[in-house]
């Protein structure tokens, strides 16, 4: 099971909730660019994508199946970059990934 559905489940979320029409495609059309881009070694790039992604989910974001896509392009990026450091520049005052961080393992300092 996905670690977003993992979370949800164990909050008593429902992860059946599918977005719709233009927002699905959009999520749909910026997690397979994060994709190109990881896949060219381009990880700023790459979580720029994710970041907009995640962006458009609605909240509550665990709530709906398109999180656990997100979460997998977060993921790809941060262990194919190996050692994370500088990471956490990225992500300096963006305090609402913190429940993403979190759900991936990751603390500030990490490397």
């Amino acid at each position: 099971m996905e670690r977003a559905a993992e979370l949800a489940v164990a909050r008593g979320g429902d992860v059946s909730r599918i977005l719709q029409g233009a927002q699905r495609s959009e999520v749909d059309r910026l997690c397979r660019e994060g994709d190109g881009h990881a896949a060219a070694g381009e990880h700023a790039e790459a979580l720029a994508c994710f970041v907009e992604a995640w962006e458009l989910l609605p909240e509550p974001r665990e709530e709906y199946q398109a999180t656990a896509r997100v979460l997998r392009g977060f993921t790809s990026v941060l262990r194919s970059r190996g050692p994370a450091g500088g990471i956490d520049l990225f992500f300096t005052g963006r305090s609402h990934f913190a429940p993403v961080l979190a759900a991936l393992g990751w603390r500030a300092g990490d490397d």
